[in-house]
């Protein structure tokens, strides 16, 4: 490959790299590390907390909820960090952790995102995430990681409607730690919630951890970027006309 063919392609490959200027902003994130490392909470049982409610950007909402350190004395395990939430606290009432109301403008993509296990102490627990919208709203691609419901796939276009939620679902104690988000593209403007909680009534619910929610412009290529790819098309466009035309002229020399 000549060299102005491959200062072209190098042109084209570093724009699509650069290309997409993702948008979207985190607007809750909590991964509860904060927690178990002040004492000012007063944990109970070292960096520990039963009924723990005092969230920076999270509230409990229809019940409790236990903060859960790396000393905790149940032999509970994350796989991220030292710190989670047990979402059914120790008062026989589950727990539900919900953001504030977000603003979103039509075209934004909403995902909500957060790892989650069984348990890890005996039975099946009932549990439910999702988002809530204050007014009708046009979900447009939807897609969902992980719900054992509504599996891993694109599920489309669903609006209008006023919540884009898992239902309620089984999860066995002994499910492992797994990655689970909820996503779509507004089709009009508006302002919602994100959640995620238990009917567990029994204190021992699922594990949460790094909960997420992010709201933002979908992806577009940067004003410099659609610059490169031009640039770059034309180059190796150019390079290969020259390319064809080569032995053409090379015959009627002869």
């Amino acid at each position: 490959m000549s060299t102005r063919l491959l200062a072209a392609s190098a042109a084209l490959a570093i724009a699509l790299c650069a290309g997409a200027s993702a948008q979207a902003s985190v607007v809750v994130f909590d991964d509860f590390e904060s927690y178990v490392n002040s004492p000012a909470n007063g944990p109970a049982y070292g960096t520990s907390e039963l009924n723990f409610a005092a969230f920076d950007h999270l509230t409990v909402q229809s019940g409790t909820v236990d903060l859960i350190g790396a000393d905790d004395p149940w032999n509970l395990m994350t796989a991220y960090g030292s710190a989670f939430v047990d979402l059914d606290g120790s008062t026989g009432q589950g727990g539900i952790l919900r953001t504030a109301q977000f603003s979103f403008n039509a075209g934004d993509i909403v995902t909500l995102e957060f790892d989650l296990s069984g348990n890890q102490r005996g039975g099946a627990d009932e549990w439910s995430y999702g988002l809530e919208t204050t007014g009708p709203t046009q979900f447009l691609n939807v897609s969902v990681l992980n719900s054992p419901t509504l599996g891993l796939r694109n599920l489309g276009n669903l609006g209008p409607g006023t919540a884009l939620a898992s239902g309620s679902e089984s999860l066995n104690y002994d499910d492992p730690w797994r990655h689970y988000a909820i996503s779509f593209q507004a089709g009009n403007a508006g302002a919602l919630s994100a959640f995620v909680g238990t009917s567990s009534h029994d204190n021992i619910g699922p594990l949460i951890d790094n909960f997420s929610l992010s709201i933002g412009a979908a992806a577009v290529p940067e004003p410099g970027a659609w610059a490169m790819m031009l640039m770059g098309f034309a180059g190796i466009g150019s390079l290969l006309r020259a390319r064809r035309r080569g032995p053409v002229l090379a015959q009627a020399r002869a």
